[in-house]
């Protein structure tokens, strides 16, 4: 990531400096549900295929509690951030290794992703060679991970709380939410009849105002205004009570857990998904 983003002049006199040099951590919050489970050649994926299978212990630990979940869906979520077919893509293996937290708590770490896999809306494997062009417009980052059933197992309290977390999982309560860092952003624009990227520059800046992001009603002009995200890691996910992607599904190793969110999946797939292979940035002027 860039030591420090570029603040434009009219980004200052909106007062958004000191936001825009201090906000390039995303924790996306949104609910939604689903019902299919996934297919078991996509689990059998996250396993090792090279000399980690050396290292790798394929027997069940008794001590962790093994979820499946989607951390991130190519398009724009409900909090009008846009996530690109190329950025999502190159950051497909930064999720690896990195903390599952309890509500975004950096302190209260209660397990982590293991590994993760792209997958389309069938959540079938999509191919580590797939060539850009050959790539969907829209899919999703599945990744592994496990819940730690016995941390700190010499206190009993906290053993009991683990258990309830789980058996509550299990009921369905939660969901998950994933969390990253970018270095840059460009505008996304969408109407009912068009979309396009602008490129955010001198010319161009004066948009961030309208970013809901930023505190602004995310319209110009009658075209919605998403913060089109660029450079992005990965760098956890949280188990949350309101999950940022309507597309955050939870699994288990037999089935998925379903939310009650049926009416906010709808809004999603009505959206118009941001086209995946951006040749060229759009000019304002073309507005």
């Amino acid at each position: 990531m860039a030591s420090q983003m570029l603040v434009y002049a009219s980004e200052k006199e909106a007062g958004l400096e000191d936001q825009l040099l201090n906000n390039r951590t995303l924790a996306a919050l949104c609910p939604l549900f689903a019902s299919e489970k996934i297919p078991q050649s996509t689990i059998a994926s996250f396993k090792p295929n090279s000399l980690f299978s050396a290292f790798s212990n394929e027997k069940e630990n008794f001590d962790l509690y093994k979820l499946y979940t989607i951390l991130v869906t190519v398009g724009w979520n409900l909090n009008d951030d846009v996530f690109g077919v190329e950025p999502v893509w190159n950051a497909r293996h930064s999720p690896e290794d990195k903390p599952f937290n309890l509500e975004h708590n950096p302190r209260n770490v209660i397990g982590h992703i293991t590994g993760c896999v792209v997958v389309d809306d069938a959540y079938s494997t999509i191919a580590e060679e797939t060539s850009f062009d050959k790539l969907p417009s829209k899919f999703h980052i599945l990744t592994s991970a496990v819940l730690y059933k016995h941390i700190m197992s010499r206190d009993e309290k906290l053993a009991e709380e683990t258990a309830e977390l789980i058996a509550s999982i299990a009921r369905g309560e939660w969901f998950v939410s994933m969390e990253a860092l970018f270095s840059n952003f460009d505008y996304a624009l969408k109407s009912e009849a068009d979309s396009k990227i602008i490129e955010r520059t001198e010319s161009t800046a004066f948009l961030t105002k309208h970013l809901r992001a930023l505190g602004g009603l995310g319209e110009y002009k009658g075209y919605k205004v998403g913060r089109y995200l660029k450079d992005i890691t990965f760098s956890g996910k949280g188990l949350v009570k309101r999950p940022g992607n309507p597309e955050s599904y939870v699994f288990n190793d037999v089935s998925m857990f379903q939310g009650a969110f049926a009416n906010l999946n709808e809004v999603f797939k009505k959206e118009i998904i941001f086209h995946k292979h951006v040749t060229a940035y759009t000019k304002l002027g073309d507005l």
